[in-house]
């Protein structure tokens, strides 16, 4: 079965789930996190370092990957959601189609819960649409930019832009609440570009 995070009151996503993958063994991560340039914000990776502090969390979220990337899901290994939102990696990255592919089975058999997927590997989403695949109403696509304080343009077949900036930024912060409280990306809106002061 799947591991499904549920994050604590102190948490900013406090009051959600997550399904998360392990960056210690993602190709990509490993790659990222190897980068020299402190402005990559992988190179600054919280997730790789929650997974060396927290064993328990790293052993769940290790067995995701395999699940996920290796096949398609099981129709009972897929989880009922009853929740209003949903996000897919809070920790973790895309591994590869097969992947994404059965994030929108699960949102799919999931309707009336919004899911929000935040990625870097626009290769692998454009790859999701070049197959055929139609992305499921309640999906959102969120860009997760490089490099900190780098607001990139909105890819093809995204929703929104998440960047992440340094504090002495001058640019439009509008994430410094609670998810739950704000929902900015937990749902469809006017709202593209998001922006945080790195933690």
């Amino acid at each position: 079965m799947l591991h499904l995070t549920t994050h604590s009151d102190k948490h900013k996503l406090a009051g959600f789930q997550s399904l998360n993958t392990s960056t210690l063994s993602n190709e990509f991560c490993i790659k990222m996190m190897k980068k020299t340039d402190i402005s990559i914000i992988c190179q600054q990776c919280y997730a790789a370092l929650m997974q060396k502090r927290y064993k328990n969390l790293d052993l769940a979220i290790s067995k995701n990957g395999p699940l996920l990337s290796e096949g398609p899901l099981p129709i009972r290994y897929i989880p009922v959601i009853n929740a209003r939102a949903f996000r897919f990696h809070s920790l973790g990255e895309l591994i590869n189609l097969q992947h994404l592919e059965n994030y929108a089975t699960i949102a799919s058999y999931n309707p009336n819960t919004f899911f929000t997927l935040w990625t870097k590997r626009k290769d692998i989403v454009n790859a999701y649409f070049k197959a055929g695949n139609i992305k499921p109403d309640n999906l959102s696509f969120i860009y997760s930019s490089s490099v900190i304080g780098k607001i990139e343009k909105l890819p093809e077949h995204f929703d929104k832009v998440f960047t992440a900036h340094f504090k002495n930024t001058n640019d439009n912060i509008n994430c410094h609440s609670k998810c739950i409280d704000c929902m900015a990306c937990y749902s469809k809106n006017d709202v593209i570009y998001i922006n945080e002061i790195k933690k």
